[in-house]
């Protein structure tokens, strides 16, 4: 009985000096665990959140990820209308500044034969949608003419000509840049490029969308803010749909 009792009493002060030593920016709580109970959960969790600011999924989220899911290229072009277009201008350590936001409609169109997901997204859904970007301007350094660079981010839904909503979700991305170039042409490219993301609903609330996208609006590069705004926005939307299999 005392060897028990002086086992347990080694193996708490262990313990303690396991906390003391490997957590001095942070609390464990220890009251009631075994050692190997107590290791396990640090290895498992708080060194993962501590140290890679990460959070471990838990077992169905691992379930759901290790699931094969059904995989189809989508690949889809866009012709939308300009709505409810705004401007604003502002100055920012000297330099011009645009905030716009504007809503957009528009068709989608298969890019045959690219896309496999005509079923899911069929041809004319329509892409409603709106985007807000800050734009600043200067010179383009290759050709030393007006040019716009910046950020933007928006949402959208996906609807079926017959049918409801289909998808919904968000877009971000910049404008300005080409990376598939070097030099002084990278920053002088007139488009945007992003990432849309989507999440199905009702018959398919299980399917995502993950893509890139293209984005061409005709601005005037002197001025966006001109009294007579862009009218259309062209968009080639690639990548892919996944749903269970």
């Amino acid at each position: 009985m005392v060897r028990d009792n002086n086992e347990s009493i080694n193996e708490s002060s262990a313990t303690q000096s396991a906390v003391t030593q490997g957590t001095s920016n942070s609390v464990v709580a220890v009251d009631g665990l075994k050692r190997r109970e107590w290791l396990k959960t640090v290895m498992m969790g708080s060194i993962g959140v501590g140290l890679f600011g990460i959070s471990l999924p838990s077992y169905g989220e691992e379930q759901k990820l290790l699931t094969c899911p059904r995989v189809l290229r989508l690949s889809k072009d866009l012709s939308a209308e300009i709505r409810q277009y705004s401007c604003k201008p502002c100055e920012c350590a000297g330099e011009r500044v645009y905030m716009i936001a504007f809503e957009f409609k528009g068709l989608l169109k298969n890019n045959i034969p690219c896309d496999e997901s005509g079923k899911l997204i069929p041809e004319n859904s329509t892409m409603l949608g709106s985007l807000r970007m800050n734009l600043r301007r200067g010179l383009c350094p290759k050709t030393k003419k007006s040019h716009l660079w910046g950020c933007h981010e928006g949402k959208f839904e996906l609807y079926g000509p017959n049918t409801g909503m289909l998808f919904a979700g968000s877009l971000s991305g910049a404008f300005g840049f080409d990376p598939r170039t070097n030099g002084n042409a990278r920053c002088c490219w007139p488009y945007g490029e992003g990432v849309l993301r989507g999440k199905g609903v009702e018959k398919l609330q299980n399917c995502e969308i993950c893509s890139i996208y293209h984005l061409k609006i005709p601005f005037n590069m002197d001025n966006p803010c001109a009294s007579t705004p862009p009218k259309m926005l062209t968009m080639h939307i690639d990548g892919t749909v996944m749903c269970p299999c």
